[in-house]
């Protein structure tokens, strides 16, 4: 008989392995959309094409129509191709694709990726369609004097009267603005969209698009802190481990319920005590626990541990990554201090106390889409909206991966924002797994992220050809066929040395 543990363990890596192959079916997908829009355009002016594949590597099915062209599925789902007769070279056949009009193969040239950026269009509207815009919510914001706050739980529907589409949307509404300066804001709240004003907290001067963090400072929406080494006590499960998320701290012990003897559950949260050497599942009033003390950097720590005493006792409320599960636990961790007066002088005494150092880890920033319910059906957009905001996501996308592109030359954006073919799967099978809708958003971003860096002067890729025919076209004679096709080998190779390289650099 297989074990429980053996059959889940099973389960998981059958799931991985589903995941990495439907995100191999959705990259194969848009490359195969790609070269059908070659394909398609080049058959309406009657370019003589030698073969359409599926795929690369050895062929595992081939027909071959009467016209001598091959239609091809190969072994390695990783790309595939539309080959022109006489696409590199002199040919005397009409037909042949240097022998064609030089406006006739710039439209050739530029239909993969306007096919990928129409495909791209369609998932996106049938995203928007079947599950509402994505909007990004602040689950916890600091609590601060000021009225002009957003609040805890608050949808971002618009920011300074930009509609919020991306992350990268957020940074773009606070550009040019300032510590203290106030801005406009459409929220969903409690349900409803309310119109209200934000005072920010901090300067949001974002460095690049992937600087997200200087505009969530700005709005007041709360850190979290993590323990990223647990110096001497490693081995200890009942101290501060590493990665352990840290929340609050208290000086009493919270009001335990266990849940078998709990009938009425209504505002109690779900946590784990300690019981002997073992933890026990454990209810505590939710009210009792948000007045406890919030911990929102090092420095609150610190500032907060600092006000105990030797023979006091202090509980530590953690979030803990359950093995089992992958879900995360709320841990209460106990210390009795002792020795502690002649250390808590000094932010490295008491970290060196704890035997932890720490970090802020993170934003409690969460995205979320129309059909949550969150959104009461007044607040949400009708049919032909959304279709409306899917055309908007698309092109949204292409601004995004445009930026990312010129903030890579520039040096704004590092090189490890970027993946190559293995880190584009790892991460496409990630998403996938995640539900039906990530899937289109992932498959959407992928057609766009194709259409955008193909049509980029990179030789070898279509954009770089459009330009050699472009030029034929204004000068009426072409470039040395002999020293294109070379231009575009070497690129070609550099493009694959990049890619690998980049996955090579990222495993590394």
């Amino acid at each position: 008989m297989i074990s429980f543990t053996t059959a889940c363990l099973s389960a998981g890596i059958l799931s991985q392995i589903g995941s990495i192959l439907v995100a191999l079916l959705v990259l194969l997908f848009m490359i195969t959309v790609h070269e059908l829009g070659h394909y398609l355009v080049s058959k309406m002016f009657n370019f003589k094409v030698n073969e359409f594949a599926i795929g690369m590597g050895p062929a595992i099915f081939q027909k071959k129509k009467k016209d001598g062209e091959v239609f091809s599925i190969r072994i390695l789902p990783l790309g595939g191709y539309c080959a022109f007769e006489g696409e590199d070279s002199n040919n005397n056949d009409p037909r042949a694709f240097n022998n064609r009009p030089p406006w006739q193969r710039f439209l050739v040239l530029l239909a993969g990726a306007t096919m990928n950026f129409l495909t791209a269009i369609l998932i996106f509207c049938i995203l928007m369609a079947g599950y509402g815009k994505t909007y990004y919510g602040a689950y916890e914001v600091i609590k601060t004097e000021s009225a002009y706050t957003l609040q805890n739980e608050d949808v971002i529907v618009s920011l300074n009267d930009k509609d919020i589409y991306l992350t990268t949307d957020l940074i773009a509404a606070l550009k040019g603005k300032k510590k203290g300066d106030e801005v406009s804001a459409t929220v969903v709240r409690n349900g409803e969209k309310k119109d209200i004003t934000i005072k920010l907290l901090a300067d949001p001067t974002s460095k690049s698009m992937e600087d997200l963090n200087p505009v969530l400072d700005s709005l007041g929406i709360a850190t979290t802190i993590s323990v990223t080494e647990s110096i001497n006590l490693t081995s200890n499960q009942k101290s501060l481990l590493k990665n352990d998320i840290i929340f609050r701290i208290s000086n009493e012990e919270p009001h335990y319920y266990i849940p078998e003897e709990t009938t009425d559950l209504t505002g109690k949260m779900l946590c784990k005590k300690w019981n002997g050497h073992d933890m026990q599942d454990c209810l505590i009033d939710e009210s009792e626990y948000l007045t406890l003390t919030r911990a929102y950097t090092p420095a609150d720590f610190t500032s907060i541990i600092r006000n105990f005493n030797d023979g006091e006792t202090v509980y530590i409320h953690v979030g803990r990554e359950n093995k089992t599960t992958q879900q995360i636990d709320r841990i209460i961790l106990e210390y009795k201090l002792k020795n502690f007066d002649s250390v808590k002088d000094s932010d490295e005494g008491i970290f060196d106390y704890f035997g932890v150092t720490l970090k802020v880890s993170g934003y409690q920033i969460y995205s979320t889409n129309e059909t949550s319910n969150l959104f009461s059906d007044s607040a949400k957009s009708n049919f032909f909206k959304r279709l409306a905001d899917g055309v908007i996501y698309a092109f949204k996308n292409v601004g995004s991966t445009l930026s990312a592109f010129w903030q890579l030359i520039t040096g704004k954006l590092s090189i490890n924002a970027i993946g190559g073919p293995v880190t584009t799967i790892t991460l496409t099978s990630q998403i996938v797994s995640m539900g039906f809708n990530y899937l289109l958003e992932i498959a959407g971003f992928i057609g766009v992220s194709l259409a955008v860096f193909n049509l980029l002067p990179i030789p070898a890729l279509d954009g770089a050809r459009a330009v050699f025919v472009l030029i034929e076209w204004i000068r009426k004679k072409p470039i040395n066929r002999e020293i294109e096709g070379r231009i575009h080998a070497i690129g070609l190779i550099l493009l694959f040395a990049f890619a690998i390289g980049i996955d090579l650099i990222k495993c590394i």
